[in-house]
This record gives structure tokens, C-alpha cells and sequence, in this order.
């Protein structure tokens, strides 16, 4: 028998493909017995049934991967059965390039070229991540995302390890669309303020966010009605808060036939609020601009029809380990009005959903 703690400690320690992520109530650990996960094509989804699928930001081939739950154990337990996970095999992880970041003035070098393609119109939003490394022993790891999830309950909070793309532990509050029977939903989030000075009400803040944020909403609209989705309806904006800061949030509902859901979702990936638009256009200065391939930074993950049901989150707040260090990704949308100064403020206070809770962990532990 072991603890949570102790669980996902093993599953790192051996090297195993698995995630552990909290759904509908219930913190999941799932791992596949064999560590490679092969590629699939989007156009695939709809076959899949009880699998977490993994999407990238970029990926030229248009692959997914998808990660098959043979062994599945529930973290809420205070004591499980972890017997199984000697049958499942582990895998070496792949060493990445971490010292590739922007500073500041490389950070609004990239602002003013984006506004030159705004002033030519070729662009009207685009979004610009840049990272931020901290030393962070890999032991720890576990109980960063057993801490995370105590101090971030209504965040899609996600710890994945395979040896395709490394470890990457994230805590979403942007869902990228849920599905049950016929209906689909997603969630238009852009526009962000520091949660202690934003309005309660989307009709206060200002013209930047709402106009950010309806081009989002609009965009998925556009999408909705493209793939032949009927009965498209929108609530919103309203306020969510997620942590240190707030967004603007829409939520866009329509209803689905068989066969819709899997090009639906290769449709929206990615959205406006991680990419831009023009998306094509906004997608190729991301590519041409920021100092290092986001990899699952800004891509999808989630259960996939699981009980008739599939649920899938944008990976934003979200960080890579590797080598003992922590890389944080953390991006903000870039339009005609925005001040280089602040938008580096808000990657800042984007950063602390993570290391507000890094700085709380006990420090005895090593």
C-alpha cells in the first residue's frame, strides 16, 4: 500500500508514461503499461474511447498523442494498491535546450514588431509567451502537484511524464471544449487583469481586454458555424477569477452530429486566445519570434470520451521539468494597445499561480 505522494513519487522515479489530474471530483492517476505513445492524426479522434490525449502548440504533422489508462488508481485514497505499476515499464526522458528565454527588451523588441504588422493589418492580435526558469529539484515535483491541487480547486490541474515530451505539470483554468451526447461547449477566455484591481463587471474593464476578448468569442462563433454546428448560443462575458489574476470568460454552446467532435477540435486548436489573429498569420510570427518551441505549452489535454464523455483544457499555466529545473510559460495577447512595460507585468503576475505555491512549500523538504 502507498500514499498519493508516494504513488506519483514512483511513477516519476521509474520514468513511467502517466498522468495524474484531477476530473469531475476525483484525482486520477492513469498509467500505460508500455512508455511509448504513438502518434495518431486528428482525423482518428472520433474512433478513441477512454484515452487522455495530448496536443502540442505546433506540430507540422497535425499528430495527437494518446495515452491508453491500463492501470488506473484514484489519488484521493489515503492508501492504494500500487502493486500494479511493477508491470508497467519506464523509459529514459529526452534532455531539452533550457536556456533559451527572452528578457525584457528582447520581450518588447517582439511587441513593436507586432505592432508593424498591426499597423500593415497582416495582424490584429497575436499572443507572445515567454519563460521563466527556476531551480527546482525534480524530487519535489509530486508534491508541487499535490500542493497545487489544495490551492487551486477549480483549475484543471494536470502532472504528465512520457518519453515524447518530458515532465509537464499544469494548472488550467481555460477549457478547451466539453462534450456530452450532442451538445459541445467552449470557453472564450482573454483579457487579463491582476485579480486584485479588476472590475467586477466585463462592461468596466477596459477597451484592450473586451476588444481581446471578443475577438476571441467571435472566432469561435465563426468556427462553430463553419464546422455545421447548430444552435450556437454565447453567454457571457463575465469575470473569472483563476488564482493572482482575472480573465474575461464567454461561454459558447451548440449542438453536435456524429463524426463533429474530432474536426471540431482540430478546427478551434489553436484559439485566439493562445495564438492570435489572423491564426495563420499570428501562428507564423510565434514560430519566427519567441526564443524556443512552446512544445506542450498552449496545446490540449484531457480525458477523451470517458463514460460518453470528453473534456479538454488549453495548457496554459503550465511548466516543464527537466535537469532540476522548472520552467515556467506564461504568455499575454499583443494588440495596437498594448504598453511593452505592462505586458511584461502581467507574464509576472501570470507566473505567480506557480511560484506563490513554490515559495510555500516546506522548506526542509530537499
Amino acid at each position: 500500500m502507498a500514499l498519493p505522494l508516494e504513488a506519483v513519487r514512483t511513477c516519476l522515479e521509474r520514468g513511467l508514461t502517466f498522468v495524474a489530474f484531477r476530473w469531475k471530483g476525483r484525482t486520477r492517476l492513469w498509467i500505460q503499461h508500455k512508455p511509448t505513445l504513438t502518434p495518431i492524426e486528428h482525423g482518428s479522434l472520433n474512433g478513441l474511447r477512454d484515452r487522455f490525449v495530448i496536443a502540442p502548440f505546433h506540430n507540422e504533422e497535425r499528430h495527437l498523442w494518446a495515452l491508453r489508462p491500463d492501470l488506473r488508481l484514484d489519488l484521493d485514497d489515503n492508501e492504494m494498491d500500487t502493486a500494479g505499476l511493477q508491470t508497467c515499464q519506464g523509459a529514459a526522458l529526452p534532455q531539452r535546450e533550457v536556456n533559451l528565454h527572452w528578457d525584457q527588451a528582447g520581450h518588447a523588441q517582439a511587441i513593436a514588431d507586432a505592432k508593424d504588422g498591426f499597423a500593415s493589418g497582416t495582424l490584429h492580435k497575436v499572443v507572445l509567451a515567454r519563460t521563466l526558469p527556476l531551480a527546482f529539484h525534480s524530487s519535489r515535483i509530486p508534491e508541487l502537484f499535490l500542493s497545487a491541487l489544495q490551492e487551486m480547486p477549480n483549475a484543471f490541474v494536470c502532472l504528465f511524464n512520457g518519453p515524447e515530451h518530458g515532465t509537464w505539470l499544469g494548472a488550467s483554468p481555460e477549457r478547451l471544449i466539453h462534450a456530452t451526447g450532442n451538445h459541445v461547449q467552449v470557453d472564450a477566455i482573454a483579457g487579463t487583469m491582476p485579480s486584485s484591481l479588476a472590475p467586477a463587471h466585463a462592461k468596466d474593464w477596459g477597451a484592450k481586454e473586451r476588444d481581446e476578448q471578443q475577438w476571441v468569442t467571435t472566432a469561435i462563433e465563426e468556427t462553430f458555424i463553419s464546422a455545421g454546428l447548430t444552435e450556437v448560443t454565447a453567454e457571457g462575458p463575465a469575470v473569472l477569477k483563476a488564482g493572482p489574476v482575472a480573465h474575461l470568460h464567454t461561454t459558447l454552446t451548440a449542438r453536435t452530429r456524429t463524426g463533429q467532435l474530432g474536426p471540431l477540435v482540430n478546427a478551434l486548436h489553436p484559439t485566439p486566445a493562445v495564438c492570435g489573429t489572423p491564426r495563420a498569420e499570428a501562428k507564423q510570427f510565434i514560430l519566427s519570434h519567441e526564443p524556443r518551441d512552446r512544445g506542450l505549452y498552449a496545446g490540449f489535454w484531457g480525458p477523451w470520451m470517458v463514460d460518453g464523455e470528453t473534456e479538454l483544457f488549453v495548457n496554459i499555466r503550465c511548466s516543464h521539468a527537466s535537469n532540476d529545473q522548472l520552467v515556467l510559460f506564461v504568455g499575454g495577447g499583443i494588440t495596437s494597445g498594448s504598453s511593452a512595460t505592462h505586458e511584461w507585468q502581467e507574464t509576472e503576475h501570470k507566473a505567480r499561480t506557480w511560484t506563490r505555491i513554490i515559495e510555500a512549500l516546506p522548506s526542509r523538504i530537499s
